[in-house]
């Protein structure tokens, strides 16, 4: 049931993010690709703040991170996420790091596009990870909020456009909320 959409996220590796080495320190993948998951779930109208309000959280199930590139010092990276699937309960969502130095600002977009234009990035992180809503005071599984759960099934159903082959970067953002 992957979403034909991609959010897009952008981050600039700065120096208290680095190791040693002056290569991205492996725990702020994790911190990098939490802010882009948030600020996807922002997009879509429902907020990490909003689910705090609630009483919810999205916690970590399960995570698997593939490290295929370094990415070094200065380096502006997009962070690409894309549902995979939703249930009741969770949320699996696709996350990859990609180098974005060739972009022009005017070419660059925040918030969801179709998948298509962005299958030729090179890939230097790929993340996938496994959300549940639980509920603060209880610490226990509980439905994801009919709002967002709404939102999710608007995404993973979003019509799409025909790519043409002559289209390099046209970006198209779906009408989702």
């Amino acid at each position: 049931m992957t979403s034909g959409y991609t959010h897009v996220h952008y981050a600039n590796i700065s120096f208290d993010l680095l190791d040693p080495a002056n290569v991205l320190y492996h725990p702020n993948y994790l911190v990098l690709s939490d802010r882009a998951r948030a600020s996807a779930l922002s997009d879509l109208g429902h907020g990490i703040q909003e689910l705090w309000t609630s009483g919810l959280a999205l916690a970590v199930r399960e995570l698997s991170t593939e490290f295929l590139r370094p990415i070094m010092a200065a380096t502006q990276v997009a962070i690409l996420s894309q549902l995979v699937l939703h249930s009741a309960r969770s949320i699996t969502v696709s996350q990859r790091f990609v180098a974005v130095p060739s972009l022009h600002k005017s070419e660059r977009v925040d918030g969801f596009v179709e998948t298509w234009v962005l299958e030729d990035e090179p890939v230097l992180s790929a993340l996938r990870a496994k959300l549940v809503c639980v509920s603060l005071s209880e610490l226990r599984a509980l439905p994801l909020p009919e709002p967002l759960a709404s939102a999710l099934q608007r995404l993973a159903e979003a019509p799409l456009s025909q790519p043409s082959k002559s289209a390099s970067r046209g970006f198209p953002v779906a009408a989702i909320r």
